[in-house]
């Protein structure tokens, strides 16, 4: 159920979308009967292509729909980027009390938007590490954690990018290695053996996000496996300095009849003196007065300007690092990969290290 009205949203957003632009083409350009028909056809089955790529992708057949997925997700983006411009044209022109010009919205709105995805290109290659601080007397020694979400490592994030992402990882001396989720992708033919070239001293820990049951539990659990990294789903851990709780996605509840632990037993479980670090995919809140810190991730901050209107209002704990209730805090990645389009716009990816602070 849940699933289907996802669908029905996207197709009812994304088709508005592309009707809009069909409309836009049509009036700028004159269009005969036989290119209108074309024309619309196209925009039709380019409306529909996210959902079959994904139906496609989940059965395994990205060797043979490699350039159908190129296309519709850098259709995509460009199409989102082309309608949002161009109806900033149009409140410019309305704002100025000049005539809507089609044609010259066409012109510009096509051109700003062709620029944008060059950009936001190069925007999704150029990872950022972002630095926190957080202090505790719940710790014995000063502590380097590296948290990462939302890689979607798979056919559109290269195993080049990852070996990057590992590079500056050893750069950074890390003492524990967290995911957040959505780690892999559907459609995955790609090397996990990389990760093994990354092992911080207290160990490397993932819980699972959508994308993980997307791609198949079961198959995802063997890929973490060759990364070397321990999926703790429905798990406590006493790694030492620090107490480590994972909770899976709600798509295990709400779509493949799994289940989510109460967080409260898999408290009780650990010591009530060291600091407490949940992972959790989706910024919700637990209500739990024992947990210090929760990592999440899924929103990447909307990854492509627009789309964060549409990310704040389900998820208000967005990005960046919350103060939610007494010492318990909500930190959210914006993400290190990309979903769909090798595109982000004002929304950098992030390498997170958290200096976990000794407070006296």
């Amino acid at each position: 159920m849940a699933m289907l009205l996802f669908i029905s949203t996207f197709i009812l957003i994304y088709g508005g979308i592309n009707y809009y632009c069909f409309r836009l083409v049509d009036k700028s350009l004159g269009l005969n009967k036989i290119k209108k028909a074309i024309l619309f056809v196209f925009i039709l089955l380019m409306t529909l292509s996210p959902i079959i790529v994904g139906i496609l992708l989940r059965k395994g057949h990205i060797i043979y729909i490699k350039e159908y997925v190129w296309l519709t997700y850098y259709y995509l983006a460009f199409v989102t980027l082309l309608f949002c411009v161009s109806i900033c044209f149009r409140l410019l022109m309305f704002i100025a009390r000049n005539k809507n010009n089609p044609l010259m919205n066409l012109k510009v709105s096509s051109f700003l938007a062709i620029s944008l995805c060059f950009y936001g290109y190069f925007e999704a290659n150029n990872i950022k590490i972002e630095n926190i601080e957080i202090y505790s007397n719940k710790i014995n020694r000063n502590l380097k954690i590296a948290f990462l979400s939302d890689l979607h490592h798979g056919h559109t994030v290269s195993d080049e990018y990852v070996s990057n992402i590992i590079k500056k990882l050893k750069e950074e001396r890390i003492d524990l290695l967290l995911m957040g989720g959505d780690i892999l992708e559907t459609g995955w033919n790609n090397n996990a053996k990389i990760w093994n070239e990354i092992n911080p001293p207290l160990g490397k820990f993932a819980v699972s996000g959508n994308h993980e049951f997307y791609l198949g539990y079961e198959k995802s659990k063997i890929i973490y496996g060759e990364m070397g990294v321990k999926l703790i789903d429905n798990q406590s851990l006493d790694i030492g300095e620090l107490n480590l709780i994972g909770l899976p996605d709600e798509v295990y509840v709400t779509q493949y009849s799994g289940y989510i632990e109460d967080i409260n037993k898999l408290r009780k479980k650990l010591p009530e003196t060291k600091f407490t670090i949940l992972l959790k995919h989706r910024p919700r809140k637990v209500y739990n007065g024992l947990i210090d810190l929760q990592l999440s991730g899924h929103t990447h901050s909307g990854q492509i300007l627009p789309f964060k209107i549409i990310t704040k209002m389900f998820y208000p704990i967005h990005s960046g690092l919350y103060n939610v209730d007494g010492d318990y805090k909500i930190y959210v990645s914006r993400g290190i990969g990309t979903w769909g389009p090798r595109i982000r716009v004002v929304s950098s990816p992030e390498l997170t290290i958290i200096n976990l602070i000794k407070k006296d």
